[in-house]
């Protein structure tokens, strides 16, 4: 039925047409799925398919099939659009769908962390016909979703090839041949005594086909598309096999830190399979760090909240890293269970340029909340003096060292301690 509307349309148009393809894909819908249930995910997606109709134009079609309006398949929706005379009527609707989620968004059924990333593909230049309209169009969506969500994006020639590039590599990441996968270990200094205190350990992709794939190319895919739970647990236990060689260099005080994606935080079945692999392999979360990014903010629920708690309560550390780079705020740090706050790059690299003064308070604060505090990305001698004298705990970046492998750390490290 969509298919032939929009080719119904391309067939009565006429040179001078323009009809553009909206697609809709609703972010962090499958957290509520998950932690709310199926029926409350429904009300929603039934609720903002009637706020949608609302804020098209009458004369622009609402498509999905006959029993659930605007709905294509699961919580991805499209408008066509026709006989507009330029882009900015696009922008314009775009703007009017995101004002949806301005503040999430509220229903019946109760309030949500959700928003909407929208892709746009015009005939006829980015297709002829609705199969290329569709396929474009969601690949304009990827893109304002990998982006950061919450917003739009136009296809491109550029973009096509970037979409190309994702395909490839989610459908490597589909195959979960995790002997592709290696752990490198990135140091963390301690900034009184210049020692070695712990480690991140980080995730590298030397892939068979598409050679080595940088993880800021595939850690953001695998969110997206729901494919990170399997590498979470192959790292969590990738790492759990290194700690005996790790504390062989850290002592019985340093902590291995472990990056976990914001997504598994309100899954109670991820803190199950953490604590029985802790069983499996006879560790202790006393020398796991937990590492979640800023972003955890945007999908935080009483389920997100209780389940870190479940961490903490476990014997796990808690760290926030990148902070700086969202949107928490300092009185949200003191409503969150965190133990650690590592500083983002973006504001250290902004520190000697007039952004000391915002460092300094923000380490004062957090000292006062007792919340340890390690500055990431330090890459000068300028940087490492004026966070040490601002009294920071930990630091970490390419000043000290870059990524190792475990091999390479150890041989590096095993003398520098005693």
């Amino acid at each position: 039925m969509f298919n032939e509307s929009v080719d119904g349309l391309i067939r009565r148009a006429d040179k001078y047409s323009r009809i553009a393809l909206i697609y809709i894909d609703l972010d962090h819908f499958k957290f509520v799925n998950d932690n709310y249930g199926h029926k409350v995910g429904d009300v929603l997606l039934q609720e903002f398919a009637q706020r949608l109709t609302n804020v098209v134009r009458l004369k622009d079609i609402v498509m999905g099939d006959d029993r659930d309006l605007a709905r294509l398949a699961g919580d991805e929706f499209a408008v066509i659009v026709h006989d507009f005379p330029d882009d900015m009527v696009l922008n314009k609707m775009a703007d009017r769908i995101l004002a949806i989620f301005s503040a999430g968004f509220n229903c019946s059924a109760g309030h949500f962390p959700v928003t909407a990333s929208i892709g746009i593909a015009v005939y006829p230049k980015d297709g002829d016909n609705s199969t290329d309209l569709i396929v474009n169009a969601d690949a304009a969506m990827y893109q304002a979703k990998d982006a950061g969500k919450n917003q739009y994006a136009y296809y491109s020639q550029k973009l096509a090839l970037k979409a190309r590039r994702e395909q490839q590599i989610e459908t490597e990441l589909k195959k979960k041949d995790f002997s592709e996968f290696v752990l490198y270990y990135m140091p963390l200094i301690d900034a009184k005594s210049g020692n070695i205190m712990g480690v991140e350990a980080l995730l590298r992709w030397f892939s068979s086909e598409l050679g080595v794939v940088s993880p800021a190319e595939f850690i953001p895919i695998a969110e997206s598309r729901g494919l990170f739970e399997d590498l979470d647990l192959w790292v969590f236990n990738r790492a759990l096999d290194d700690l005996d060689s790790l504390q062989g260099i850290l002592g019985e005080s340093g902590k291995l830190s472990i990056n976990i994606s914001s997504a598994q935080l309100g899954s109670n079945v991820f803190f199950l399979n953490l604590m029985s692999a802790l069983q499996k392999k006879g560790c202790l979360s006393q020398y796991l760090e937990l590492e979640i990014t800023e972003t955890f903010e945007a999908i935080m629920s009483s389920q997100v909240e209780a389940n870190l708690n479940l961490f903490k309560q476990a014997g796990f550390s808690l760290a926030l890293d990148d902070f700086g780079a969202g949107h928490t705020s300092l009185i949200q740090l003191m409503d969150y269970p965190i133990d650690v706050i590592k500083i983002d790059k973006s504001l250290i690299d902004r520190m000697m340029g007039g952004g000391l003064n915002l460092v300094i308070a923000l380490i004062h604060f957090c000292k006062r909340q007792d919340i340890f505090v390690t500055a990431e990305g330090v890459e000068t001698a300028e940087q490492a003096e004026a966070l040490r004298e601002a009294g920071v705990d930990a630091l970490q970046g390419y000043y000290y060292d870059q990524p190792l492998a475990l091999d390479k750390l150890l041989e590096k490290y095993s003398n520098t301690n005693n």
